[in-house]
């Protein structure tokens, strides 16, 4: 555990601006600002970044900065992390919330509020969650509304590059099961995935790699990963995939 806190804490020298971005962002996160300043030095230089999954905002804040002229829209269903994202991000004009969550079809769904907000989830926590974080609790459910991309994104105009980022806990395949008539749109995937399971009913990283291939996108960068506070085995991974790339992934 004590490598992996040391190798975390050297990572942060990847981004510079780090300290200054500790200190005097609203919200901030290590994690969301490598993997912003990883994606500047791979090239990708998005121009609509869609956050699904946005908690208090410390994604789009991290790409608010690092690409400052990205039109951002964030989507947070839990009423009362939303309004924590919606304080986080007014003063970035090119960031905009949506309470809602996305999936596969528009209606309702139960959503299962965690202690942690970021592992709150529209599944319930497998058992392989519950051994790895035992102090993460489900504390009950909530009834939030959903979405499509195809929906929502009917009548707006999307400018491309398009970023597609999905950090849902487990629901990323049904967001990209909705996506439809927009999903030809989007230029980048970058997706949270788990090795094995932590939800019920979540795919596995080598299924998810293959119905983004079957999509067209290719494997372009590992953008972070995360370890279990258990064992410190690695148990998810930030995916980036491109479409029609044929470079070699990073």
């Amino acid at each position: 555990m004590l490598v992996h806190m040391l190798q975390k804490m050297l990572s942060a020298f990847e981004a510079p601006t780090t300290v200054v971005a500790a200190l005097a962002w609203p919200k901030f996160s290590l994690s969301s600002l490598l993997i912003a300043t990883r994606l500047r030095r791979r090239g990708i230089r998005p121009t609509t970044i869609i956050d699904a999954g946005a908690n208090e905002g410390q994604f789009a804040i991290a790409m608010a900065h690092v690409f400052p002229d990205a039109t951002i829209h964030s989507f947070e269903p839990d009423p009362k992390t939303y309004r924590r994202l919606a304080r986080n991000v007014r003063r970035y004009s090119r960031v905009h919330t949506h309470e809602l969550a996305l999936g596969d079809r528009r209606g309702e769904s139960q959503f299962h509020v965690n202690t942690d907000a970021q592992v709150s989830s529209l599944l319930p926590a497998s058992e392989e969650r519950k051994r790895a974080f035992p102090n993460a609790r489900t504390t009950g459910t909530i009834v939030v509304k959903t979405d499509t991309l195809s929906r929502f994104f009917a009548d707006l105009d999307v400018a491309q590059p398009v970023l597609l980022k999905l950090d849902v806990q487990g629901y990323e395949h049904r967001i990209l099961e909705g996506a439809g008539g927009f999903l030809p749109k989007v230029d980048y995937v970058l997706t949270e995935t788990a090795i094995r399971p932590l939800y019920v009913g979540e795919v596995p990283c080598g299924h998810m790699t293959g119905i983004l291939e079957n999509l067209g996108f290719s494997l372009d960068l590992v953008a972070d990963w995360h370890h279990s506070p258990r064992d410190g085995t690695v148990i998810e991974l930030d995916l980036l995939f491109a479409r029609g790339s044929d470079r070699e992934p990073r």
